[in-house]
C-alpha cells in the first residue's frame, strides 16, 4: 500500500474507533500469533505517547497499528504475555483512563463454538421466521417464570398507615354507600387566611380553634364567662390563636362543659392528658375486606382530646363542634372512632378505660357512649 492509501485507511479507522459511545468491540485474525506480539511489543516502553513514525508506516493490516497501542496500555497484559516482554510502570499509556481487555481465541475454541451454534440455528430460523420452536426441558421453568405474580399483590396501593379520623370516615362511607373500600384518601384543604378573614371560620377551622383553646385554657383557673375571655386574650397575646378567631368562639360552651359533672370531673383529676398522640398496630383486615387473611398490619395514629385519671379508672373525652339538633346523633357516627381510642389507651396504659364520652358544643351536652 502506498503511503497516501495507508494514511486513508487510517483516517477510516480512527472515524471508525470514534463512533463507539459507550463499548468498543473488535475483531481480527492472525497467525504465528506468538512472533507476531513480539513485534506487536517492540514499542512498550516508547516514551512518546505517539507510536513511531516507522511503525505506523510498516503496518501491514489494521492490528499492526492497534495492537502496537494496546500493548502499551495496562489493559494490554495479554499480548504482553505472549511476547514475554516486560512493561514498566511509567510508560506513555500506563495512567490512561481507558479500559481494555484483550481476549484471544484458538481455532479450535471458534470450531467448538461453531459446533454450539449449529444446534441452535433451527431455533433462530423459527424466530426468525415467527414460528412455535421447541421449548424442550425448559419449557416449564420459562412458562412458571413468564407467569409468576407476586403473592401480596392484593396489598400492593394499601397505605401502611392511617388516621384514626380517616378509619371514622371510611365507616361512614361504608353506611352510606356500602362500600369496603376504606384506603381511599381525601385531603381536607384549609383556606387560606385572607379568605379565613374575611368570611369566617368553615366547620373544620372551627373545630381546629375550639381544640387548641380546649388544650391550652387553665383547668385551675377562672372557668366562669370573665375569666374565659381573659385566657383568651392571653392565648391572643401570645400567639396561641388570632384576635379574628377569638372573637368567634362560642363561649358559653366553654363555660357550659366546665360547669357540667363531667367538666368538674377532669378539674378534680390529679393526671389530665389533653391532645395525646397516640400510635399502635392493627389487623388490615378489620378496616379491609380485601385484606381479609393477608396478615398484614396497618399502622394507627390518633390524638386524644382528652384523657383523664380517676381512682378506678380512665375517663376518655372527645370535644366536637358539629352543628346537630341532637346530640345522640353523634353517638353512633364517632363510636368506631372512641373504641379504637379506648383499644389504644388501653393497651399503653394498662388500664381500663371505664369511661366513654363526646361533648357537643353545639348542644352543650355530654354524651356517654
Amino acid at each position: 500500500l502506498t503511503m497516501e492509501t495507508k494514511a486513508e485507511e487510517l483516517r477510516v479507522l480512527y472515524v471508525a474507533l470514534t463512533r463507539a459511545r459507550e463499548k468498543l468491540i473488535l475483531v481480527g485474525s492472525v497467525s504465528k500469533l506468538a512472533k507476531k506480539a513480539v513485534q506487536w511489543c517492540q514499542a512498550v516502553d516508547y516514551s512518546d505517547l505517539i507510536l513511531p513514525d516507522a511503525l505506523i508506516a510498516g503496518a501491514k493490516n489494521y492490528l499492526d497499528w492497534l495492537c502496537p497501542a494496546v500493548a502499551r496500555h495496562e489493559g494490554g497484559i495479554t499480548l504482553r504475555q505472549y511476547a514475554e516482554c516486560e512493561y514498566g510502570s511509567d510508560t506513555a499509556l500506563s495512567k490512561d483512563l481507558s479500559k481494555w481487555q484483550v481476549a484471544i481465541y484458538s481455532p479450535s475454541q471458534l470450531m467448538d463454538a461453531a459446533e454450539d451454534l449449529a444446534e441452535t440455528a433451527p431455533l433462530l430460523v423459527n424466530i426468525r421466521n415467527m414460528e412455535p420452536i421447541d421449548g424442550g426441558e425448559d419449557f416449564n421453568q420459562v412458562d412458571k417464570t413468564l407467569g409468576w405474580q407476586y403473592e401480596h399483590a392484593r396489598v400492593v396501593g394499601k397505605p401502611a398507615k392511617l388516621s384514626v379520623t380517616e378509619i371514622k370516615r371510611r365507616f361512614d362511607m361504608l353506611e352510606d354507600e356500602e362500600s369496603h373500600h376504606f384506603f381511599d384518601k381525601k385531603t381536607i384543604v384549609l383556606r387560606p387566611r385572607f379568605i379565613q378573614q374575611s368570611v369566617g371560620l368553615s366547620g373544620a377551622e372551627r373545630g381546629t380553634l375550639m381544640h387548641s383553646i380546649m388544650q391550652h385554657i387553665d383547668l385551675q383557673g377562672n372557668l366562669q364567662t370573665e375569666g374565659i375571655k381573659i385566657q383568651l386574650a392571653d392565648m391572643v397575646t401570645k400567639e396561641m390563636i388570632l384576635p379574628e378567631h377569638a372573637d368567634q368562639v362560642d363561649i358559653s360552651g366553654i363555660v357550659a362543659f366546665f360547669q357540667s359533672s363531667l367538666g368538674q370531673r377532669l378539674c378534680r383529676s390529679g393526671k389530665v392528658h389533653r391532645e395525646l398522640p397516640f400510635s399502635l398496630m392493627l389487623p388490615a383486615e378489620r378496616f379491609d375486606d380485601e385484606m381479609t387473611g393477608s396478615g398484614e398490619d396497618v399502622f394507627i395514629q390518633g390524638v386524644i382530646d382528652a384523657l383523664f385519671v380517676e381512682d378506678d379508672g380512665l375517663v376518655l373525652l372527645d370535644y366536637k363542634t358539629d352543628w346537630v339538633k341532637e346530640s345522640a346523633e353523634l353517638a353512633e357516627r364517632y363510636a368506631v372512632q372512641l373504641n379504637l381510642y379506648a383499644e389504644a389507651v388501653e393497651r399503653i396504659y394498662k388500664q381500663p378505660v371505664k369511661e366513654k364520652y363526646l361533648y357537643v358544643f353545639s348542644t352543650k351536652e355530654a354524651v356517654r357512649l
